[in-house]
């Protein structure tokens, strides 16, 4: 998750609000390979382009955010994962307080083309 929680009882949360990126930050994603994590979904690699472009579809919405993707684990501020343990992610800048070897956000689904999962 890139921002806050939708609805009002987080508009003035200081718990999530200290979690926003920085305006004008560029944060740096990899995709970690099966060696990396438990158990791939089958294809996974076939997910990536979905999950890149919720990136751009953030970045038009004018959060003054970029994102760039890197193939080096250890620069990356989001480590994304493809394993059969659900959809989830941590919030905002907490992924930086995660271990380097560790991913922080995963996508346990099987539906190329389906971005919605991406983009929330």
């Amino acid at each position: 998750m890139l921002g806050l929680p939708t609805g009002p009882q987080f508009q003035n949360d200081s718990r999530y609000k200290s979690k926003l990126w920085p305006i004008g930050r560029t944060i740096k994603y990899c995709f970690l390979t099966p060696r990396f994590s438990g158990e791939f979904i089958p294809n996974y690699e076939r997910e990536i382009p979905a999950v890149e472009n919720s990136f751009r579809v953030w970045k038009n919405v004018g959060i003054n955010l970029n994102f760039v993707r890197t193939y080096n684990q250890s620069e990356a501020d989001i480590r994304i994962t493809f394993s059969n343990d659900g959809s989830w992610s941590y919030i905002g800048t907490d992924c930086l307080k995660q271990p380097k070897n560790e991913p922080t956000m995963n996508f346990g689904w099987y539906d190329i083309g389906n971005d919605g999962t991406a983009i929330h």
